[in-house]
Formats: structure tokens, C-alpha cells, sequence
């Protein structure tokens, strides 16, 4: 719990801080914090389904805000910094844009340079993490529910 808790000041400091303009190098640099976050959230959603496999026979109503809460906790580990490290290479993307701008009114009418100027522009994402990322994530969760309600009996059982 302390990653999640401990995390939230370092998070808030990092997006109060200035950026270069260049979100692709944004981009490069997040993706290793954004992999220790992947990292530490995939061990919370195993941790938790495990927990709930052990300690939970059926499928109560505690067993179901357990799994809701510590599901909310564990997201937010890995979406809060995603967020915030989408915001930072916004900003980024802004700051270039705004850069590229006042070039075009100082440009030399050159229709390479113009081209140059537009291809800066272009960021490949917005984002740090991948789809496959998410998948990762939601996996544990699921085959802990699943399990849940598979162990709890609600499944293959006939009136």
C-alpha cells in the first residue's frame, strides 16, 4: 500500500514541474516509470486475488466490496501517474506547437522547412501505456472474480 499512498506527493510534485517541448522524448523517458507502476499494480491485483481466493469461501457482499475497493486502489496506482504523464506530454505538445508557431512567422518561405515544422508536431501518442498494458491489469482482477464466483458455487448450480 505504501507504493500507492507513498507515490501520491512524489506524483503531485512531478506535475508541477516544467518540461522540455519535446513529447516524444517525454514519452521515452516515462515509459520506464510507467512499467514500475505496471509492475507494481499487476503484484497488487495478484495479491488481492489470491486474498480473496483464501479468505473469501462464497460470494458475499464483503468478498464483493473487498474486491471493489481494493480493485479502485490498485487502479488508481497505475492511472494517476498515467494521467499525470499524459498531462506533462500535453503540455509538452503545447509548448511545441506554440514553438512552431512563432517559427512560421519568421519562416524563410521555404516549403521543406515548413514540412520539417509539421513532422515536429506529430506525436505518436498522447499516452505512455499500451492497450496490452491495460489487458495485463485486468486479467488478475478478472480471474479473481471469476474464481470468486466459481468457488462460491453460484456457478453450476441448478434450482
Amino acid at each position: 500500500m505504501s507504493l500507492f499512498f507513498v507515490n501520491l506527493p512524489f506524483v503531485s510534485a512531478l506535475r508541477k514541474l516544467p518540461v522540455v517541448p519535446l513529447p516524444n522524448l517525454l514519452l521515452a523517458k516515462f515509459r520506464p516509470l510507467s512499467d514500475f507502476y505496471l509492475t507494481g499494480t499487476l503484484a497488487w491485483f495478484i495479491a488481492v486475488g489470491l486474498t480473496a481466493l483464501i479468505l473469501f469461501p462464497n460470494l458475499s457482499n464483503a468478498a464483493i466490496w473487498f474486491l471493489l475497493g481494493t480493485t479502485l486502489i490498485g487502479l488508481s496506482g497505475f492511472i494517476v501517474p498515467q494521467i499525470v504523464f499524459h498531462l506533462l506530454v500535453v503540455r509538452a505538445q503545447s509548448q511545441m506547437a506554440d514553438f512552431v508557431h512563432r517559427a512560421l512567422r519568421l519562416w524563410d518561405r521555404n516549403p521543406s522547412s515548413l514540412k520539417d515544422l509539421n513532422e515536429a508536431l506529430k506525436a505518436h501518442s498522447m499516452w505512455v501505456f499500451d492497450r496490452a498494458d491495460i489487458t495485463s491489469l485486468l486479467i488478475p482482477e478478472l480471474v479473481a472474480a471469476v474464481g470468486l464466483i466459481l468457488k462460491s458455487g453460484v456457478v453450476g448450480q441448478h434450482p
